[in-house]
């Protein structure tokens, strides 16, 4: 049984994340579908509260995982709040979440269009839901141009989870990596964040609770030194 506890702060790895959000859809019974819903509910809500009145027009740049799909869960929730959103395509969905969330998204009517060289230019505020936690590769073709073009934008960026092409654990570029001003980070602090120089990449760090079961980020978490 769980029990809500007082604990240090705790920072979680790539597969310590993976685990947590094994378990809490196979021994506790939480549908993927939900954590995705409460990570974009989350984000949406802070990036409404941090930017006030201050923008308008948001793109949202997703990838075909599930990052993707918490970009497109937070792209329609901002909808709802009344922004103009913009969703720029740089694969299809490959996970049945994510494609639930792109076809949501369409319904509503969100313009969704396939990235193309040049894409970003203009907007108030660029999010970032490239890669997430699970990137292990280099970044190359569209995607590291993509990221370089999300950085020479004027536009401010906020990252979902992590800064697409940031190492989870290790803190480093894997080729390139977006330089955020802020990063919305799911569940808790990746262990990545902790390591010098990370901070050049991910600015300022929120956390959001997606609603895994907390004795599991007990279980799977490290201490914070």
């Amino acid at each position: 049984m769980c029990v809500p506890t007082n604990k240090p702060t705790l920072l979680f790895s790539r597969d310590a994340l993976q685990a947590i959000d094994r378990d809490a859809v196979e021994l506790f019974g939480v549908p993927s579908i939900v954590l995705m819903e409460n990570a974009a509910i989350g984000a949406a809500k802070l990036i409404q509260a941090h930017c006030k009145d201050t923008i308008s027009t948001i793109t949202v740049v997703c990838g075909g995982g599930n990052n993707g799909g918490d970009g497109y869960g937070t792209a329609r929730h901002l909808r709802n709040f009344g922004y103009d959103i913009n969703i720029l395509q740089l694969a299809k969905p490959n996970t049945t979440d994510t494609a639930i969330n792109e076809h949501i998204a369409l319904h509503m009517n969100i313009p969704i269009t396939q990235w193309i060289t040049g894409a970003i230019c203009g907007d108030s505020l660029i999010i970032d839901a490239i890669f997430g936690t699970g990137l292990n590769r280099t970044v190359t073709g569209d995607y590291a141009e993509a990221i370089n073009e999300i950085n020479t934008s004027d536009s401010r960026c906020i990252s979902l989870d992590i800064p697409s092409g940031l190492d989870c654990d290790d803190g480093i570029p894997q080729g390139c990596c977006v330089q955020a001003a802020e990063t919305i980070s799911f569940v808790g602090l990746k262990l990545g964040f902790k390591k010098e120089g990370a901070s050049r990449f991910t600015g300022n760090v929120s956390v959001v609770d997606i609603g895994c079961p907390h004795c599991l980020l007990q279980t799977y978490g490290v201490v914070a030194t």
